[in-house]
């Protein structure tokens, strides 16, 4: 996982995966990071 700053108020965040079994794996994790995603959001809008 990456943080890198954009701004005083923006960041991007990256998250790479290697050696998953298949398509389906990736689309899982996918769903995951986004759900966090969008958790850490909340958070931090909150």
């Amino acid at each position: 996982m990456w943080l890198t700053a954009k701004g005083a108020a923006k960041s991007v965040a990256a998250v790479q995966h290697e050696r998953l079994a298949d398509a389906d794996e990736a689309e899982r994790k996918k769903a995951f990071w986004r759900e966090r995603v969008a958790a850490l959001k909340e958070v931090l809008e909150g």
